[in-house]
Parts: structure tokens; C-alpha cells; sequence
């Protein structure tokens, strides 16, 4: 399988480098191939809302960032893992930021998906989503269900679904287990 990791801080000397390294080593000892990207480490712009994307240069967006090699290593993998600090209860700048970049993914063309209206799939195939998320002293069960919400909201904008939902506070080897052995539901 192929796997591509955002994660939105790493930092040397930070304790939290030690999750996102942990599952790409993790990964990789299972044989799966891992593009490993540390957003804060990234160029990448803020989306300006010019929908440049959507109508001038289909799929491609006006800046060239690294979120042109994001993307294009997203779009290419079998799931997508994000790794998500919580600041003042929800998702960090940071993440919010390249989710918000990953609009050239869909075509601006609208389906009616569950009665509700989304965009269309710009691709054959889009990852499966993974999300681990580092929550702050104060983080509660009410914070956690709202965030896991707006990721599964994410998942279905997304044209995917999210598979694994869990806190940094789970052990990683569990977190890969559960992630590696997920099969989709065949309908």
C-alpha cells in the first residue's frame, strides 16, 4: 500500500516527532511504501480564493508550492494519513491550510451524493483517510466527536471515507495494526 503522511508540526527536539516518525518506521516494517511530509517544514501558500484551479488551469493552482508534490503524492496513494494538532479545539493552522489547498482535487461540477450536494471527482481514485490527532490538556469527549465529525465531512467532500479516528494517546502499533488490516465494505 501506498501511504502518504501530513503531519501538521514536526520539530527536531519535539516529543511529538516521535508519533509521525513512529508510524511512517511502522509502515514501512510492513512493507508499504510512505511519502512523509512535515507541513510546517512545507512552502505552502494560504488558498487565496481565486477558483484559478477550477476555471483557468483545471486541477492546478495558480501557486507553485510544494502543494503541487502534496497533492500529486495524495491523490497516487491508497490512504492518507493526517496527523492533526488540536490549538484551542480544532485542527491546527497548519492543516487547515493544505486541506484547504487540496480543492484542485475536485472539479468545481456538483452531484447530488446522499441528497446532499457535493463536488464531483476530479479522479478515478481518491485515498482512504486516517486521522491522529494531538489533543491539548483541556481536550474532552465532546471536543473529539466534533472533530472526528468534521474529518468524516472532510472524508466525504473528499470523495473517500474515514477509516481510522484516534488520539496520539493510542499506541502507535495499534494504530497501524487497525489501519493496515481495514477492509472497505463492499456494497
Amino acid at each position: 500500500m501506498k501511504i502518504t503522511i501530513l503531519a501538521d508540526h514536526i520539530n527536531k527536539g519535539d516529543s511529538d516527532i516521535s508519533l509521525a516518525v513512529r508510524l511512517k518506521s511502522l509502515f514501512e516494517t510492513k512493507g508499504h511504501n510512505v511519502l512523509f511530509h512535515a507541513l510546517n517544514n512545507e512552502n505552502i501558500h494560504y488558498c487565496r480564493g481565486c477558483f484559478d484551479c477550477w476555471v483557468k488551469t483545471p486541477g492546478e493552482c495558480v501557486y507553485k508550492d510544494n502543494m503541487e508534490i502534496i497533492c500529486r503524492d495524495m491523490i497516487n496513494s491508497s490512504l492518507l494519513l493526517m496527523i492533526a494538532s488540536l490549538k484551542m479545539g480544532f485542527t491546527s493552522e497548519v492543516l487547515k491550510k493544505a486541506q484547504e489547498r487540496m480543492i484542485p482535487l475536485l472539479h468545481p461540477y456538483m452531484s447530488v451524493i446522499d441528497g446532499e450536494m457535493h463536488h464531483s471527482k476530479r479522479y478515478d481514485n481518491y485515498p482512504l483517510l486516517a486521522v491522529v490527532v494531538k489533543t491539548e490538556a483541556d481536550t474532552d469527549d465532546e471536543d473529539l466527536l466534533m472533530i472526528r465529525k468534521l474529518f468524516e465531512r472532510f472524508a466525504l467532500n473528499f470523495m473517500t471515507e474515514l477509516v481510522v479516528f484516534a488520539t496520539e494517546n493510542e499506541d502507535a502499533e495499534m494504530i497501524c495494526e487497525e489501519i493496515c488490516s481495514y477492509q472497505p465494505v463492499k456494497l
